[in-house]
């Protein structure tokens, strides 16, 4: 689990009650670190970032243009934010970050991936994830076609089914 090892190797410690901001939430890893949260406050896709409140650590699984206004967002506090990398739906490599941001506002910058982390690491933390993977709720899944690809991830919601995408000749003969 991406966001287990993000929190548990490249995050420092955090205190009980931290927050989380998880930008991605629908991407597949993403949808599995919202179902370990304690709690949820789910925004809508064109958020209004400067509504944002303190946050701790910002898991993100889309990066680009959306991680950018995240991050500019931020507001100015005593509390270090740590902006963990660990995806990019975007498909945008790239970030254009204003030096001000860094200069300006308690920002720690990391990325989160298996070159991130030692084995050791991992093996310390597998069987925490295989414990808390064992007791999430079996979800839903609904079947679609490839060729339907971009329709059905439109209706992807938090909390909802699952999405297989299979083949158009299985759906056919289904």
């Amino acid at each position: 689990m991406s966001s287990w090892m993000a929190l548990s190797a490249r995050a420092a410690p955090q205190k009980p009650g931290f927050t989380v901001v998880i930008l991605g939430a629908t991407s597949a890893s993403g949808r599995v670190a919202v179902d370990v949260l304690d709690e949820r406050i789910v925004l809508k896709p064109e958020t209004d970032w400067s509504k944002l409140g303190e946050v701790d650590v910002v898991l993100d699984y889309v990066y680009g243009d959306a991680a950018a206004g995240l991050l500019k967002a931020l507001p100015k506090s005593e509390r270090e934010v740590q902006y963990i990398h660990i995806g990019s739906v975007s498909r945008d490599e790239t970030m254009m970050l204003p030096g001000a941001i860094l200069r300006g506002k308690r920002v720690a910058l990391r990325g989160a991936g298996p070159g991130s982390w030692t084995m050791e690491e991992y093996a310390k933390e597998l069987g925490g994830m295989v414990e808390i993977a064992a007791k999430l709720e079996r979800k839903g899944v609904a079947v679609e076609a490839f060729k339907d690809v971009e329709s059905a991830w439109g209706k992807a919601r938090v909390g909802g089914d699952r999405i297989v995408f299979v083949s158009d000749d299985i759906i056919k003969s289904a």
